[in-house]
């Protein structure tokens, strides 16, 4: 299910995207998973500042330092302490592989690509799709689960 959509060209560097997706939510979310693409001090410290626990993955070359971001150093140092495994294990970041498939499903059923001639020109395709997607998986997980559903928020960004 996606929460919060921005429609960019290929070549955008995903770090600065989770401020206006973060922005886009009506709820908030207890965690937001996310790839190394979106791994940095600005991203950490404000999912901190917001009481979202940010898990991230590092970047290899990542350091400590804080520059100014104190919820970046703590992170680093526990990154650091516990190890890739075991941080993976405890904040769930092994979660957010199974729900990779997430971003694939409308890939798979509506190509990956959108023919337009502006960035503006292709939003409104882009949104189609994920309102068919939502709209699928809301009917799949209503009919799976019936109405005693619990779900537990949270943002995964790919």
């Amino acid at each position: 299910m996606f929460h919060a959509v921005l429609v960019v060209d290929g070549g955008r560097n995903d770090a600065p995207l989770i401020e206006p997706l973060v922005a886009q939510l009506f709820f908030k979310p207890r965690k937001v998973y996310a790839d190394r693409g979106f791994f940095s001090r600005k991203n950490i410290q404000l999912l901190s500042a917001l009481g979202v626990k940010p898990v991230i993955r590092p970047r290899e070359n990542a350091k400590t330092r804080a520059k100014g971001y104190p919820a970046y150093k703590r992170y680093m140092w526990r990154y650091r302490k516990l190890g890739y495994r075991r941080w993976a294990l405890e904040t769930g970041y092994v979660k957010r592989f199974s729900e990779e498939h997430a971003f694939s499903n409308p890939i798979v059923k509506y190509g990956d690509e959108v023919r337009a001639r502006s960035l503006d020109a292709a939003k409104p395709p882009m949104y189609a799709r994920v309102m068919l997607h939502n709209a699928f998986t809301l009917v799949r997980f209503a009919a799976l689960e019936g109405s005693k559903a619990n779900v537990t928020p949270y943002l995964t960004c790919a």
